[in-house]
């Protein structure tokens, strides 16, 4: 029957465990399974509250719609910021500033790479709200992955390093940036405030 494949399931996993598992129940509700477990090898604790306010975030992936892929393959062989993007490894940390009207991304004080052009709008709007970035993953692309003739004539070497950027941002103090504008709705001088919303 169903319920006998849950337990099944729940045995399982359970027996998965190395040293140690914890199991959560909410409370008020019924977690049959909870109360299964019974012996000097269990532990039954309430969970205290951390103090403070919890700083509920968003963890977004910016990748290759987000990112210039080709920024690295379109410097110099030695150039310092295609050498320090070749010396980067997953968990450096990344700062998203904006520089000329795009935004880049800077490593241990070395820009390794920039937002493409369609992704500048609506993380401009996110650059107050960011609390980290790093990277999580650094991948090769080569000439061959270039479809579009007149970027493959601007890219140099065989082969050049990507990486892949997590973000965490505030999402919740999304309304604190908000930008109103005023629109007119009639000849008087009635005005309506409009939040302009920014996630489409």
């Amino acid at each position: 029957s169903e319920a006998e494949e849950e337990r099944r399931l729940y045995s399982v996993a359970l027996s998965r465990a190395r040293e140690t598992a914890q199991v959560f129940r909410i409370k008020g509700k019924a977690f049959e399974y909870a109360d299964l477990l019974t012996g000097n090898h269990c532990i039954r604790r309430e969970p205290v509250a951390a103090a403070g306010s919890v700083d509920f975030c968003r963890y977004d992936l910016l990748g290759n719609k987000e990112l210039d892929i080709d920024f690295a393959g379109r410097l110099p062989l030695r150039h310092p910021q295609r050498l320090a993007l070749e010396r980067a490894l997953p968990g450096d940390a990344v700062d998203l500033t904006e520089e000329g009207g795009q935004i880049v991304l800077v490593s241990q004080g070395v820009k390794i790479g920039r937002l493409a052009k369609q992704a500048v709008p609506c993380w401009r709007r996110r650059l107050p709200l960011i609390v980290a970035a790093r990277i999580v993953a650094v991948f090769r692309r080569s000439r061959a992955d270039v479809e579009e003739p007149q970027y493959l004539a601007l890219c140099q070497g065989e082969w050049w390093e990507t990486p892949l950027i997590e973000v965490r941002w505030r999402r919740d103090a999304i309304k604190a940036v908000k930008p109103v504008k005023a629109v007119q709705t009639t000849r008087s001088n009635k005005r309506q405030e409009d939040s302009q919303p920014l996630d489409g």
